[in-house]
């Protein structure tokens, strides 16, 4: 028997990032699977959660999000720093002022792309 531990993450993805055709959507959902099987060989992908967060301005923001859990083997700084190198630069292509990403032990970051 083989065992390869290794550390989770999730990265939240806006579950609609703006009015797409079934189309783009499905292009949309193929590119942003190639980019994680390409950064990290699988994910899981966990649709239907929500989320609100208030902003700096007070303003309300409630969406619809999709987790993708990833694991990554290795040493852990190494695998935290790709998996916040690869949350940034998805939210940066998505137009997304910042993104979640879920650490192993419970914690979180809030990935500023600006």
């Amino acid at each position: 028997m083989r065992v390869e531990s290794m550390h989770e993450y999730g990265i939240l993805v806006p579950a609609i990032v703006w009015p797409l055709s079934q189309q783009e959507q499905d292009t949309f959902d193929a590119k942003l699977a190639d980019t994680l099987l390409a950064a990290f060989g699988g994910f899981t992908k966990v649709p239907g959660l929500q989320g609100a967060w208030r902003g700096p301005d007070g303003k309300l923001y409630l969406d619809a999000i999709v987790e993708y859990r990833i694991g990554i083997s290795g040493l852990l700084r190494t695998a935290h720093n790709k998996a916040r190198e690869v949350a940034y630069t998805i939210g940066r292509d998505l137009g997304e002022k910042a993104m979640y990403l879920r650490c192993p032990n419970g914690k979180v970051e809030i990935i500023s792309t600006l």
